[in-house]
């Protein structure tokens, strides 16, 4: 008998071995799903999650589009950003009429007038002569000569002039073709004001920056930068007057501040200058956070502006901007 139980173990241990070579122990398998790549289409991500979350992932998915769809359409197109949106086309519309009704008032008090010439089906800005109360081509100019109707000395006054007044409408143009570019720079900054979401367990609203492939959230809140999972942002609480948050303890007014100042290209004396009233219109305005843009280059600028942050009485806290808001070219200020 003996010797039959250690047969009976031996063969019972061989047995083991072989179902175990034939069904390998394995790791239990991921979920896998696929997910839209909005920098390239035709590309989609590969998300791995934990087994048997794949369908929960995907319902929150879901549900997050849903009321995206729905909230979306009632944050810009509701009073308080549409007003705030007025705001700023406002200013910069002023700031363009301004531009040009100066070379308006220059050119005609030099008998000139801005007008525009049909090209195809596109009307461009052009420069004219006025004479006799009668805005004429420039090309028409040496046919008169020829005609007897304008004598050689004058049409060459007209000619010099019309040059010269060419060259400085191309400054004033390119002039707002750079209000346009920072007007549609400042509106994309109030989307991205307006478009907040609280996270839990953080209790003020912070700015969805991204999601990755994990399904992991990047969330700007306040001067932090959380890593949590898109399963736990939760929508912002509606907004309620106003975007910009009040501070009773501030007094004054101040018509329209911008949510950002650019100060590239400014030395560092006048940019503080230029900082330090900005700061107080910002604070009396009642806005919370603002980006100062000062650029990279030399680094020589951005020094300066964030040594002045750091003393300066209105501000709490300031930091880099993330790479989505200028990085190191911009700083995010809290007042």
């Amino acid at each position: 008998w003996p010797n039959l139980e250690q047969h009976c173990r031996s063969v019972g241990g061989t047995i083991a071995r072989m179902i175990e070579e034939l069904h390998p122990p394995t790791k239990e398998s991921l979920d896998r799903c696929y997910a839209n790549n909005f920098k390239l289409p035709d590309r989609p991500r590969l998300l791995a999650l934990p087994r048997g979350q794949a369908n929960g992932f995907k319902k929150d998915m879901q549900a997050g589009i849903d009321f995206l769809r729905r909230r979306i359409p009632q944050v810009f197109e509701g009073e308080p950003f549409q007003r705030q949106k007025g705001r700023i086309v406002e200013r910069f519309t002023v700031r363009e009429k301004d531009l040009m009704d100066d070379f308006t008032r220059r050119i005609a008090r030099e008998q000139f007038a801005l007008g525009h010439m049909q090209v195809g089906a596109v009307a461009l800005p052009e420069i004219f002569p006025v004479l006799e109360g009668q805005m004429v081509p420039i090309e028409d100019i040496s046919k008169m000569v020829h005609e007897g109707k304008l004598e050689s000395p004058v049409a060459e006054d007209i000619e010099r002039k019309y040059e010269q007044f060419r060259q400085e409408f191309t400054v004033v143009y390119r002039k707002t073709l750079t209000l346009s570019r920072e007007l549609a720079s400042e509106l994309s900054y109030l989307e991205q004001e307006a478009a907040s979401v609280l996270v839990d367990g953080v209790s003020d609203p912070g700015t969805l920056l991204a999601i990755d492939d994990k399904g992991v959230a990047d969330v700007a809140a306040g001067m932090l930068r959380l890593r949590v999972p898109a399963t736990q942002l939760r929508p912002a609480p509606e907004p309620t007057g106003t975007l910009r948050f009040e501070r009773p303890h501030i007094t004054g007014g101040v018509p329209s501040v911008a949510l950002q100042l650019d100060l590239r290209g400014a030395r560092a004396e006048e940019a503080l200058a230029v900082l330090d009233r900005y700061l107080n219109d910002a604070a009396v305005a009642g806005i919370a956070r603002v980006r100062v843009v000062h650029g990279k280059g030399t680094g020589a600028l951005r020094t300066a502006v964030r040594a002045a942050l750091a003393e300066h009485p209105l501000v709490r806290a300031h930091e880099p901007a993330g790479p989505a808001e200028g990085g190191e070219g911009a700083t995010i200020v809290e007042l």
